[in-house]
């Protein structure tokens, strides 16, 4: 229900701009321009998006607990989309807020972010211990189909929860970028008021972003998913980690940051916690702690005070839109109207579905309504061909059985092959090349390219080539039409397995 809303244009405009939305669109598939992040800089929508941020959360704090108890009876497809509405904002704004402009064309409600990245990150800190000992283990069907709707709900907002305190962090750090550039009563709230510097560092001692699955591999939370870290990479530092180390090096060395950042002796037992992680290897990985360490080394011969000292009269800017909107709020009926647009039927699963299709294409709708069908016998299928994820199959066998007509169309949608050495030259090149055989070296295999300058001829010409013994011909033939490792028309590979249906 929170969608961003922009202001309708007039009729005269709206051609335009949707000619404009088109071009924007390609630009940021063509990563070129950064045509959106202008869009919303110049319409002034980073303070919508921070609205419809703190308007969802809210929202999911003060409705949603009370209809817990009717989930059975709502659309789980809806209810899931209106808790990830807000991670979508979120995710919009850290891509946004990498840019200065639009760290700067945020002000008017910068300080609403930052104090709504500071409540995630303090959840973070109560939810670390009970993600990271949740079950690990890949969930099968059955087990999928013995969840009740309550525990499923409750997992996916815990997991949609924890992966917007990651993305806090990331917002985090490049607020603290623009020190020069934020208002001085963002500055202000991050520094005296939340203290934020007292949630970062032990962030760094309890790594929620690094788990232990149940194979005893290790784990990071990287790009919004959990992959597994290879035993060669232990000692690299996780991006999610490198972000707390810069956002604490930009409030603890900025000479603005510190001024107002006055050191009592809590504060300096809480930074001297990190010597004892700030080793060679992740200096050497991020070099610019180095001033940073020599810093702190100070810090721990010099003398604070016990308590902060007391101003007789402070000015500040408080954040306004969660008290704004939890203020004079009948929740009980915005629970009962969201039961009612909530609601499970049949009218409406086939609307979200018609929606999904316009989305996501026809066949994997389809599927969901209707049931996946093996490609062979078109009985019930549960798993699918693991290397174009397309075509399902009910069993090895029926895989085994369709392999030589799925063949062509899976080998169709692998990832293109290295360069093999064989160059397309265009017309307009004054050179030729042509493909000569050596003679064997070693393995007798290796094809040599041999460019022989030329002027491009008027008129196309047949050279008639050397005779040469029949056998020598179609031995060379063979070695320039095939490639150099051949694949076998083979059955399908014998370690290819299936993955199990989501």
């Amino acid at each position: 229900f929170f969608f961003l809303m922009i202001r309708r244009p007039p009729r005269s405009t709206q051609s335009r701009s949707s000619a404009a939305s088109d071009v924007y669109k390609r630009q940021a598939m063509l990563r070129s321009d950064e045509f959106v992040k202008e869009a919303f800089v110049t319409f002034d929508k980073l303070v919508t998006l921070v609205h419809e941020l703190v308007l969802a959360e809210t929202w999911k704090a003060n409705v949603l607990p009370l209809s817990r108890n009717d989930l059975d009876s709502l659309s789980s497809y809806r209810v899931y989309l209106c808790m990830y509405h807000e991670a979508t904002v979120a995710n919009i704004l850290e891509v946004l807020l990498y840019h200065r402009d639009a760290v700067e064309a945020t002000e008017a409600a910068l300080i609403d972010l930052t104090d709504y990245a500071y409540r995630k990150i303090v959840w973070a800190h109560s939810a670390a211990t009970r993600i990271r000992d949740r079950p690990k283990k890949p969930v099968t069907a059955e087990e999928l189909l013995k969840k009740t709707r309550a525990q499923e709900h409750q997992e996916q907002a815990e997991d949609i929860e924890f992966g917007l305190a990651m993305m806090s962090l990331t917002i985090v750090r490049y607020i603290t970028d623009q020190t020069k550039s934020i208002p001085v009563s963002t500055l202000h709230h991050l520094l005296v008021e939340k203290d934020i510097l007292c949630a970062l560092v032990p962030l760094l001692e309890e790594r929620p972003w690094i788990r232990t699955n149940d194979k005893g591999e290790r784990e990071k939370f990287e790009n919004y998913k959990w992959i597994v870290v290879p035993r060669s990479d232990y000692a690299t530092v996780p991006k999610l980690e490198a972000q707390v180390w810069l956002s604490i090096y930009n409030l603890f060395m900025d000479p603005e940051c510190r001024k107002k950042y006055e050191i009592t002796e809590f504060r300096k037992s809480n930074l001297l916690r990190l010597r004892k992680y700030m080793n060679e290897l992740l200096i050497d990985q991020i070099p610019v702690l180095t001033p940073m360490l020599r810093a702190l080394e100070e810090l721990s011969i010099v003398n604070v005070n016990a308590t902060p000292q007391i101003t007789g009269f402070i000015v500040q800017q408080v954040p306004e839109l969660r008290a704004k909107f939890s203020t004079g709020r009948d929740w009980k009926a915005l629970a009962q109207r969201a039961r009612e647009l909530l609601r499970q039927d049949d009218q409406m699963q086939k609307e979200d579905f018609l929606r999904m299709a316009e989305l996501y294409g026809s066949d994997v709708v389809s599927g969901l309504l209707e049931g996946f069908k093996c490609q062979k016998c078109k009985q019930d299928a549960s798993k699918r061909c693991k290397r174009c994820k397309k075509v399902w199959y009910c069993s090895r066998e029926c895989q085994v059985a369709d392999w030589p007509q799925h063949k062509p169309n899976c080998v169709a949608v692998e990832e293109p092959k290295k360069d093999d050495g064989i160059r397309l030259v265009p017309r307009e090149e004054k050179t030729t090349e042509v493909l000569r055989e050596d003679k064997p070296k070693h393995d007798g295999r290796k094809l040599v390219t041999e460019v022989i300058e030329q002027p491009q001829p008027q008129v196309q010409q047949h050279v008639q080539p050397q005779e040469q013994p029949k056998a020598q011909q179609e031995t060379q033939q063979q070695q320039i039409t095939e490639p150099t490792h051949p694949e076998k028309e083979a059955e399908p590979p014998k370690t290819s397995k299936f993955d199990e249906l989501d």
